[in-house]
């Protein structure tokens, strides 16, 4: 078996804001470089001068050779000795690949992600709350909603110790043919992490009284006699046919997350897909949540889905988004 995240000629990209959350962000990036065997590289993306308008040169990431005024020469030159100097302190004696470049952030960290065949982007959250600072969606969300690999969202100034020797990743599975393709990627983090307890998980809304509900009135309809049928006999079918589901999705991939130390189960929760998985992410401890994504061009709020979006505010927990 092959993993994405085990490539010795794979890369992380980090893109950094070069504030205070930058030097948590690196730390965090260099322990998962370490620990599965990627090579970092860190990018700095100094946006247009406001004097600029919207340039064509937008689809290509940054600006086309020549038409960089001085200004943003200069603002160019401090960002790179700013990024230098970053990179020493937090991460000393490592020889990391540092770019500045000049654009829209959001489209230039995509192209820059492709060009160099980045197998992750980790992103730090800019705001304490996004709900309540629109501008601060822009970037993290565009990514999070179409990037080329994986995004890891750590929450702005919460430290992980990806360090440890074993750590908890919950993989949220809506069974959905659209993101079968992230339950490939869940298997790959566990087993390049080592010695992961990879849970799956899938929220299931409908409630035993209201199947027992349905069940009368179709048995009523079609005249059933009382009592030939039980409910809890479908009701446990259909939970363990679920937890089957789960488990059969990227199947091949469990014998390698075992052998390297890692160990799968299956739960199917019941309530508000939300609130039930957070609560699971709580009891159990969960280092670092996972969600595959629908293929989208929107940047709002419901673009990158409703259960990967909100949980990512309310948990205050690393969070990886899949690829599409």
């Amino acid at each position: 078996m092959t993993n994405r995240f085990m490539n010795p000629n794979g890369k992380i990209l980090v893109p950094v804001n070069l504030d205070e959350t930058a030097a948590i962000n690196l730390k965090a990036a260099a322990q998962i470089a370490k620990r599965t065997g990627l090579k970092l590289e860190i990018v700095h993306v100094n946006e247009y001068w406001v004097g600029r308008t919207w340039p064509a040169e937008m689809m290509f990431g940054g600006p086309v050779t020549g038409m960089i005024s001085s200004v943003e020469e200069d603002a160019m030159v401090d960002a790179k000795a700013s990024l230098s100097l970053l990179v020493k302190k937090n991460l000393p004696g490592v020889d990391v690949p540092c770019t500045v470049l000049l654009g829209y952030p959001a489209e230039c960290i995509r192209a820059h992600a492709v060009a160099i065949g980045a197998e992750l982007i980790i992103l730090g959250g800019t705001a304490d709350d996004y709900r309540f600072i629109p501008k601060g969606l822009s970037t993290l969300l565009s990514l999070m909603a179409d990037a080329p690999c994986p995004v890891l969202v750590l929450p702005k100034g919460k430290v992980t110790n990806w360090e440890s020797q074993s750590l908890k990743a919950i993989f949220s599975d809506d069974l959905q043919p659209q993101t079968e393709s992230a339950a490939m990627v869940a298997y790959d983090w566990g087993a390049a992490l080592g010695n992961t307890q990879l849970t799956l998980v899938h929220s299931n809304q409908m409630s035993k009284d209201s199947l027992k509900t349905a069940m009368t009135t179709a048995a009523a309809a079609s005249h059933t006699p009382t009592g030939a049928i039980d409910v809890d006999v479908i009701w446990n079918a259909a939970m363990k046919s679920m937890e089957e589901k789960l488990l059969a999705r990227a199947a091949g991939q469990k014998k390698f997350l075992e052998g390297r130390g890692g160990a799968v189960k299956a739960i199917v929760l019941q309530g508000p897909p939300v609130e039930s998985i957070l609560n699971l992410a709580n009891e159990t401890k969960a280092d670092v949540m996972i969600f595959g994504r629908h293929r989208t061009w929107r940047r709002k709020p419901f673009a990158v889905g409703q259960l990967p979006f909100h949980s990512m505010l309310r948990s205050q927990m690393p969070v990886l988004i899949a690829e599409h």
